[in-house]
């Protein structure tokens, strides 16, 4: 029983210090700070990732950041709403848009529901988070909807193979930690 509390107090302790280590903002110090290409937003290329923003195969997305290994994609797309849906926000908030894009890509995806979609901090503004599964390959994927002058986006983290939700919540921390909105 004892080493059983040792054990415990060693990994409490060692989760403690990851969790006070620096911010998402000081790994990426030495990245220039892109302007994404609609203008509404800068971001941060994290080490080990690649722009693909202006290749062919990005079309539709604002930015489309990749893994050096081609294992992870950061995807950011604005939600296109007519004015019912932009009122609909203004009254209720980013959660159904975040409901509404979560049925849309549960079905895309053939996804599994991990996370539900809740409200999340992200600095100076409120977002939207959920969490998915996606069919067979079992790839993790992780959406935050975030509205910045008066348009909305889709932030999308994709891991492939099943990853663990440290690893998933780290990219999505890094990149989001270092956009400007």
């Amino acid at each position: 029983m004892n080493g059983r509390v040792s054990f415990l107090f060693l990994l409490l302790a060692g989760v403690l210090l990851v969790g006070c280590a620096g911010g998402p903002d000081t790994a990426l110090p030495s990245s220039p700070v892109i302007p994404a290409r609609n203008g509404a937003f800068a971001y941060r290329i994290p080490p080990g990732w690649f722009d693909a923003s202006a290749d062919s195969q990005a079309q539709g997305h604002i930015v489309l950041l990749i893994r050096n290994d081609y294992g992870a994609t950061i995807a950011v797309d604005e939600v296109q709403l007519d004015e019912a849906a932009r009122g609909e926000i203004r009254r209720d908030g980013l959660l159904p848009a975040a409901q509404l894009l979560l049925s849309l890509t549960s079905w895309e995806q053939h996804a599994v529901l991990t996370d539900a979609p809740h409200m999340v901090s992200l600095g100076d503004r409120a977002g939207c988070r959920y969490g998915m599964v996606t069919g067979d390959a079992g790839d993790a994927l992780d959406v935050t909807v975030v509205e910045t002058q008066g348009r909305v986006f889709a932030v999308t983290v994709l891991l492939a193979r099943k990853r663990s939700a440290g690893e998933v919540q780290m990219v999505r921390d890094g990149f989001l930690g270092a956009v400007r909105w």
